[in-house]
């Protein structure tokens, strides 16, 4: 499943920064209503809170204006992981994210991940787009969360990794989709099937 001198693309938001955490907690802080995130069986917030799409997109706009937005922080061992995948491999990101949000996404990136990410490419909210640059730019493997955008790559021949999330437990088999708890349990599975030096972070 792996190979050496892969390309490898990484998508930021709950992959590099814990963002859905941060925005749970800015719901529940400025808004009438509340979700718990280990309850968040939907990548869809506005599913799991029951209100519309509109609002679920005012309340998005709102939390991308605040500070809080900018200071999302990394998840858990993903600094160490990128550093060594990056020792190893071509990186790129590949993100969902709006282009509006290129600054703040470059500069979030450089200040936790800096000269690691030979390209960022952003994705529109088509689900297919994430596939189709992976596609364009010859990508090996893409550590997502949103089972969604892993299983477009996957049947594009592109295997993805699945970063543990609420919202992505139940998600369906594929040949090429593996899920994994942490990024240590990812660069162990890597590093074991290449025959390099077990990852401890």
């Amino acid at each position: 499943m792996w190979q050496q001198n892969m390309k490898i693309a990484v998508d930021v938001d709950d992959v590099l920064v814990e963002t859905k955490k941060k925005f749970i907690k800015y719901i529940n802080n400025n808004s009438s209503y509340s979700a718990i995130y280990s309850r968040l069986d939907s990548f869809y917030i506005e599913n799991v809170l029951g209100i519309s799409k509109l609002q679920l997109l005012a309340m998005l706009s709102s939390f991308e204006s605040s500070s809080d937005f900018g200071d999302l922080r990394p998840v858990k061992n993903a600094q160490k992981a990128i550093a060594y995948l990056k020792r190893h491999h071509d990186l790129v990101i590949v993100t969902a994210r709006d282009i509006r949000h290129k600054t703040i996404t470059e500069k979030l990136i450089n200040k936790y991940f800096p000269h690691t990410f030979s390209q960022i490419y952003f994705a529109s909210n088509n689900h297919n787009s994430k596939a189709r640059i992976c596609v364009k730019e010859k990508i090996n493997l893409i550590i997502e969360d949103h089972y969604e955008y892993a299983l477009h790559c996957a049947v594009r021949e592109i295997t993805a990794i699945l970063l543990a999330r609420p919202w992505n437990l139940n998600y369906k088999n594929h040949h090429r989709i593996v899920r994994f708890n942490s990024w240590s349990e990812i660069i162990d599975n890597i590093k074991n099937y290449t025959g390099q030096r077990l990852y401890r972070p």
